[in-house]
């Protein structure tokens, strides 16, 4: 399995973060690609669409995750 560090936000301006493919997120959380496309559909995952391309800022990919961890605790 392929790890991916996610890193936090830079501070220099104009310095833009790579985005994450699905195959990349599904690696990162250790589940398969249609869990991720289910993550997105039911569930909020935030998404970036380029054309046909789907594709996941990391920092949006942290922020979920700290949420729906929030969530669960309750």
């Amino acid at each position: 399995m392929q790890k991916i560090a996610i890193k936090p936000p830079s501070q220099t301006a104009g310095e833009l973060e790579p985005l994450l493919t699905i195959a990349q997120v599904a690696a990162i959380l250790g589940v398969t690609r249609p869990t991720v496309y289910e993550l997105i559909y039911k569930h909020g995952l935030p998404v970036v669409r380029l054309q046909k391309n789907v594709r996941v800022i990391p920092t949006s990919l942290t922020q979920w995750l700290a949420t729906r961890e929030q969530l669960e605790v309750r």
